[in-house]
């Protein structure tokens, strides 16, 4: 995402074999932090899988950062799931798995 031509917000994304858009490694640069750039581009995603006929979104988050968490079930997505994951460098992290909460 772009303010005045300068990137503030971006993720990787792509189809998973389920049907969902998995999304990762979302950043926002420090100086544009706070200002709803986020939740912004989790919803343009959300709007990119729905309008591409996927069933929603899916990420992985660090399990020790409960903030993002909360940001993420504050965009209307749920803990599906925990396990660990290893890192580029080989690290073994815990993580928590989410996706849209179910539509009812």
């Amino acid at each position: 995402m772009r303010r005045d031509g300068v990137v503030v917000a971006s993720a990787k994304h792509e189809r998973t074999d389920d049907g969902a858009l998995y999304f990762g490694r979302l950043a926002v640069i420090p100086e544009a932090r706070g200002q709803g750039w986020a939740g912004a581009l989790v919803r343009a995603l959300r709007e990119h899988a729905h309008a591409s006929g996927l069933a929603g979104l899916t990420c992985l988050v660090r399990a020790d950062e409960p903030g993002n968490i909360a940001l993420y079930e504050r965009l209307g997505m749920v803990v599906s799931g925990r396990g660990e994951r290893a890192s580029r460098t080989g690290a073994i992290l815990a993580v928590v798995e989410m996706r849209d909460a179910p539509v009812h």
